[in-house]
């Protein structure tokens, strides 16, 4: 055993690293609106170069070629990985690396930090006790009482808590028993999950996937419960469909304790050249209206040709004068009356 009292150490390790590339397409629409092409390519670069290894320290020692400690002021970095911590090891053989004391674990865009710390660092699989973890890129953090790290990018918190609430203004979080984050696919997964706001529990759901940034995911949407003199008990659960970064589809059965059971469907399309938006509505054997099918439909499409001309279609129906007045579900809607039909208008 050698001791050494430099504050710098650098061991080359041979190993295989792995580094990735982002191409950010230009022209993107802002939030989560369509978009014509993909906002996020990843492009996978693969390297055979040996992965440096430097320790720094009040007091560094080990074996040459075998481990390396580091105590007071530690911090061990290698290509896209760093630890700081009061005590690392890091056995150079298998990977294995524990840090105690004030433990920060940086590995690209994640940043987790705890008491103690095992993983292996050519795996990055390990776990982290008590941990409070901060997703950079798309700005969610949380905290669990484990932390599991299983991969590039990904990791499974037990019994944590995850938001993407500023840490002075935690409006809402979800706790849950199993909380799983793949940052590589942008989803996480819970079990057991309880949404709270304002420290409310508003929505509880044994299993539930979301997306951790501001983009579509296709799934459930809110449900929506109400009541009217006309059509008795209603509710609706919307289904939302990413069909593709420039289509998407919204699917809404509606439920009405008087009348029956109500389908809608809108349709968003973007093109270089043409978008548009087309809606159907279909109450089939309406109770109230003596079994009458009923329906609403509409179709917006605006088209700029190449010779800098343009036009838009505009084309709306129902299917009797009391449609919106019976169905509908806003005050603007129920008091419209009167339909614009601009067959094409250049």
């Amino acid at each position: 055993m050698r001791r050494f009292k430099p504050r710098l150490l650098c061991a080359a390790i041979l190993a295989v690293g792995s580094a990735s590339g982002y191409a950010q397409s230009s022209g993107q629409s802002p939030g989560v609106g369509l978009r014509v092409e993909s906002d996020l390519i990843r492009i996978p670069i693969q390297s055979r170069d040996p992965v440096p290894l430097f320790v720094e320290a009040d007091v560094i020692s080990g074996r040459t070629g075998v481990d390396v400690q580091a105590e007071g002021n530690a911090i061990l970095r290698r290509r896209g990985q760093a630890v700081f911590a009061d005590y690392i090891r890091h056995t150079m053989g298998d990977g294995d690396l524990i840090a105690q004391g004030s433990v920060v674990l940086v590995q690209r865009r994640n940043e987790v930090r705890g008491p103690y710390l095992f993983m292996n660092l050519d795996r990055e699989t390990g776990f982290m006790d008590n941990p409070v973890f901060l997703l950079t890129e798309v700005g969610g953090r949380g905290s669990a009482e484990r932390i599991f790290l299983e991969g590039e990018d990904r990791f499974r918190a037990e019994r944590g808590r995850f938001t993407t609430c500023g840490p002075e203004n935690e409006d809402w979080y979800m706790r849950a028993d199993e909380l799983m984050i793949d940052q590589g696919r942008n989803v996480g997964n819970a079990r057991n999950a309880t949404l709270v706001f304002q420290g409310v529990p508003i929505f509880y759901s044994p299993a539930i996937s979301f997306p951790l940034a501001n983009e579509r995911k296709s799934g459930f949407l809110w449900p929506t419960i109400g009541t009217s003199a006309n059509s008795g008990a209603t509710a609706s659960l919307p289904y939302y469909w990413n069909i593709a970064p420039n289509r998407d589809a919204t699917i809404t059965p509606r439920v009405m304790a008087k009348r029956g059971v109500q389908l809608g469907t809108e349709l968003r399309y973007l093109d270089h050249q043409y978008y548009g938006n087309a809606r159907v509505e279909v109450l089939p054997n309406d109770r109230v209206a003596n079994d009458e099918t009923r329906y609403a439909l509409s179709l917006l499409h605006n088209h700029t040709f190449s010779d800098g001309w343009g036009a838009n279609l505009n084309v709306q129906k129902v299917s009797d004068s009391t449609y919106f007045t019976d169905l509908g579900t806003t005050i603007a809607v129920t008091s419209q009356t009167l339909l614009p039909l601009s067959l094409i208008h250049i």
